[in-house]
């Protein structure tokens, strides 16, 4: 890891809690605003960041697909919802 653990943290914590701007926090670190992006995908790439996105939908979805497939003995029911 190019950047220490401790500055992807702290970047990290003022880009998704504080919710600062890449800019904001470039200008607080005296860094350029590509370099906090950087530093971001770092974080994330170590496992420092971790997003996690809740689709209600998908569940649902995939437990009618489950219900069709064994209502109709398909191999595989595929449910599209617009």
């Amino acid at each position: 890891m190019a950047y220490e653990r401790e500055t992807l943290i702290k970047i990290a914590k003022l880009y998704y809690y504080e919710e600062k701007t890449h800019q904001e926090i470039a200008d607080m670190l005296g860094v350029s605003r590509v370099c906090v992006t950087r530093m971001l995908q770092t974080a994330l790439a170590h496992g420092i960041v971790r997003i996690d996105v809740v689709d209600d939908d998908e569940k649902e979805t995939q437990s009618l697909e489950h219900r069709l497939e064994a209502q109709f003995g398909l191999k595989k029911g595929i449910v599209n919802k617009k």
